[in-house]
């Protein structure tokens, strides 16, 4: 299965910290093992090893303040990589006042 790099983003106390899910190799190809029957196939290219030069190979630990910053930088990079972030939207904003807002189950 062909897949892109991964890249999370966790809030931890105070802070927001940003990592990969698989480490970034000088390899233009990476394999992971999914399920004993499903490997995941992931292409790494001059992008992907910028943004693994800034996270660093343990991550990045950021201060909450700034995550509209952060939030920005990542859908720029959302393009050409997969994002999973837990980060709690800020429900006050003009952009999502008209919006309703529904728990999960």
């Amino acid at each position: 299965m062909a897949g892109e790099p991964e890249i999370l983003v966790e809030e931890r106390g105070d802070n927001l910290h940003i990592c990969f899910a698989h480490p970034i190799s000088a390899d233009n190809i990476n394999f992971y093992k999914e399920t004993p029957t499903r490997v995941k196939i992931i292409t790494i290219n001059d992008n992907h090893r910028k943004i693994a030069q800034i996270t660093g190979k343990d991550g990045i630990t950021v201060p909450m303040n700034a995550s509209e910053e952060v939030l920005t930088a990542i859908g720029n990079i959302s393009s050409f990589m997969t994002v999973h972030s837990a980060i709690a939207a800020d429900t006050s904003t003009s952009n999502t006042r008209n919006i309703n807002f529904v728990e999960a189950d």
